[in-house]
């Protein structure tokens, strides 16, 4: 069979786009190694904010909030509401900076955050910026239904197979080889895969101008359930609830040649920060760290994403570089890309 287009990974990027372009009624496989959601998109640490110090991830998150919502109606993969804890004079300057773009945001004093928080230590020259419309993202449960969704649209989804070489014709890609050797057909090919993007690319005579960084992830069990996303930008961590444990820790990581290099466990010293930084902000009585892990972000040099059509091939596209905020940048990044697709190519 062949399809108008192919979408190589079924992380939020791939899988975004794929919602995006089946609404539209456009013809789609999805193509993802696994069987069920995994790679770097389900390991990630699930933090959606509109508080960004640029204004297209601003643009971004707005939209990403708005999006999750609508896919996740039930609430079974999301929870509301964020607290960004901020030095007092920096909290003040970007509390007046978003709050005539963000009408919902709070300002918290520390006896306020102590009273509504009391399981977090919050300093005298601290601040919070409180969002309720922000939220979190367990992203492997996330993407478990968005796959579902897009095949109730009519998007076939080929689950374990690998994409291995694209078939071209002069400059055009015609299809895509997979792992057993069988050829998928598609008048568009999209390449969303993420840590996996730039090997793939360059083997088929494609660059894209990116770096990889492993970032680790800690999860901890508590006493009770933190009902509320922290960014804690005095030591720039971030966590987030999960039931009766708390996923998250500090941007900490380094930079890998390769993907496979940057999946499993953190490095030793990662360990130590992470507690020092839980126990930074957190009072809890009774906390337990029972996992921990890594996953890969892409990057380009000027830190501004990928979704545009490749130099080599007229109808192959790139989602690339989304810099560790890929449940931010890829639900509009994809939508732009899913119209673009659906006004000049279908």
């Amino acid at each position: 069979m062949k399809y108008e287009v192919i979408i190589l990974g079924g992380g939020i990027a791939g899988s975004s786009l794929a919602y995006h372009l089946c609404k539209k009624g456009v013809r789609t496989v999805l193509i993802d190694r696994s069987v069920d959601p995994d790679g770097a998109t389900a390991v990630s640490g699930g933090i959606v904010t509109r508080l960004q110090d640029h204004p297209d991830d601003i643009k971004y998150a707005i939209y990403a909030s708005r999006f999750y919502r609508e896919i996740d109606s039930s609430r079974e993969s999301i929870s509301d509401g964020l607290l960004s804890i901020e030095d007092e004079e920096y909290a003040i300057n970007d509390y007046n900076r978003y709050r005539s773009i963000l009408g919902d945001i709070e300002l918290y004093e520390p006896t306020e955050i102590r009273d509504r928080w009391p399981y977090l230590n919050i300093h005298e020259d601290e601040l919070g910026i409180y969002s309720r419309n922000d939220l979190t993202v367990n992203p492997r449960k996330f993407l478990e239904i968005i796959w579902s969704r897009i095949e109730d649209f009519g998007c076939e989804i080929l689950r374990g197979y690998t994409a291995t070489h694209i078939i071209c014709k002069e400059d055009y890609a015609k299809a895509v080889m997979l792992s057993n050797y069988e050829l998928v057909h598609g008048d568009l090919i999209v390449s969303c895969l993420g840590a996996w993007n730039k090997s793939f690319l360059r083997s088929n005579g494609v660059k894209v101008k990116t770096y990889l960084i492993s970032i680790p992830i800690f999860k901890f069990r508590v006493e009770e359930n933190l009902d509320v996303g922290i960014w804690d930008d005095e030591v720039y961590g971030y966590w987030r609830p999960d039931e009766n444990h708390i996923i998250g820790g500090g941007y900490d990581g380094y930079i890998v040649k390769y993907p496979h290099e940057g999946f499993g466990e953190p490095m030793g010293y990662s360990y130590d920060l992470a507690l020092d930084i839980f126990k930074f902000r957190f009072n809890f009585r009774y906390f337990k760290l029972v996992d921990a892990w890594t996953g890969v972000a892409s990057f380009t040099y000027n830190y501004k994403p990928i979704a545009d059509v490749s130099k080599k091939f007229k109808n192959l596209y790139i989602i690339d570089g989304l810099g560790g905020e890929g449940l931010v940048r890829a639900p509009a990044l994809s939508l732009n890309l899913a119209r673009e697709i659906a006004s000049r190519w279908i």
